[in-house]
């Protein structure tokens, strides 16, 4: 993961890191039942998963979904996407 992400994640409570990272490791092995998955208008192959007020926001590409984004959400989330 970018250290970008890496450090959002470091500055969460305990929990709330745990249930991200636990949400992140399904999206990683293509698992994404029982999430809140939604496609982007934006693009064909980015999606965005709502956990509470976070987001994280992931490309699906051949077989495999790379996280390019975890944040909380505001105004700014979805800008460079």
């Amino acid at each position: 993961m970018a250290d970008k992400i890496t450090k959002f994640l470091h500055k969460l409570p305990p929990d709330r890191y745990a249930e991200i990272m636990q949400v992140i490791a399904m999206i990683e092995l293509n698992n994404l039942i029982n999430l809140d998955v939604k496609k982007m208008k934006s693009s064909e192959d980015l999606f965005r998963v709502r956990i509470g007020r976070y987001r994280i926001i992931f490309r699906a590409s051949d077989g495999r979904n790379i996280i390019l984004a975890v944040s909380k959400r505001d105004d700014q989330t979805y800008r460079d996407y």
